[in-house]
């Protein structure tokens, strides 16, 4: 039995290294051949960022089954044997794609409803259940059928660290032909960043459906990270709200500043709220993970 428990990790482990190697790969061509020299064309002008945008997106929707095969293909329990994704309101998930959408995705529990108290834009809310997978949103923008709902292929983008960007190979790509927004969690560096960004695709008419996990961060059990949670609750308090038990508050100038990426679709319709509240309920050996922050069983 420990031997056949051994055998399995090893081809766990042997499995996730080829399909990290083949991305690499993957992206190392893609970065070199297409995306460095359309993003220089497009830096001396030689291009506009509008036809810049559509090289890019073709390049991502290419790109983007070689990142998603290995969930499509694996047995292995890594990626749970058919990795599937849950989701309560596709109709509102396609309505998302259809124009320019802001989702906010929390790192939380199910029972978390993200930033909608501290946001003055009208929010709903949407639940992905899932099998440790975190590439819903890449699978999300690439679907062309979502339950039996045909909609649209559209961009994805993330707000991300500023230090991913710097990372050899994948942290370029995302920088140089994903155009994700990177930030150093200072509003007055960020704010001009990410106004720019969303401005460039505004400008170039470049549909994204632009994810964000306003939480900021992760946190575990030391005490740095428990004086975090309590920090947080108390800021609950200080501002009239019952302290949050299942997520952290979010860092809400940054979410506020990111509205920018829907006034497109409020000033055509007044009837349209694209600002959407996600909540991943994951899935780990048939138990639902929606323990409390400052619950031991977390």
């Amino acid at each position: 039995m420990a031997l056949s428990s051994m055998s399995s990790a090893l081809a766990v482990a042997a499995y996730s290294h080829l399909c990290i190697a083949l991305l690499c790969l993957n992206v190392t061509f893609d970065l070199l051949v297409f995306g460095m020299p359309i993003f220089i064309l497009r830096t001396c002008r030689v291009i506009p960022n509008k036809v810049f945008l559509s090289l890019t997106t073709a390049l991502i929707n290419w790109t983007t089954p070689c990142v998603l095969m290995p969930l499509v293909l694996s047995g292995t329990r890594v990626y749970c044997s058919g990795t599937r994704v849950y989701c309560n309101n596709p109709d509102l998930l396609a309505e998302c794609k259809a124009g320019n959408s802001l989702l906010l995705a929390n790192h939380g529990s199910v029972r978390g409803s993200l930033c909608s108290p501290l946001m003055t834009h009208p929010t709903r809310s949407l639940t992905f259940i899932q099998k440790e997978n975190r590439l819903d949103g890449v699978f999300v923008g690439h679907a062309r059928d979502l339950a039996g709902r045909k909609c649209e292929r559209v961009r994805v983008g993330f707000v991300c660290e500023a230090l991913i960007q710097f990372m050899p190979l994948i942290g370029w790509y995302r920088r140089l032909v994903a155009r994700d927004i990177f930030v150093w969690r200072s509003f007055k560096k960020d704010s001009p960043t990410i106004k720019e960004n969303i401005s460039e695709f505004h400008a170039a008419g470049e549909k994204r459906m632009l994810f964000l996990s306003p939480e900021g961060v992760v946190v575990d059990f030391s005490q740095k990270d428990i004086d975090y949670i309590r920090s947080c609750r108390q800021f609950c308090v200080k501002n009239s709200f019952s302290p949050f038990d299942y997520i952290l508050t979010p860092r809400y100038k940054g979410s506020m500043c990111l509205l920018q990426q829907v006034e497109d679709n409020v000033a055509a319709s007044s009837s349209v709220k694209p600002v959407i509240s996600v909540c991943n309920a994951i899935v780990r050996g048939g138990k639902l993970l929606n323990c409390s922050l400052l619950s031991p069983d977390r």
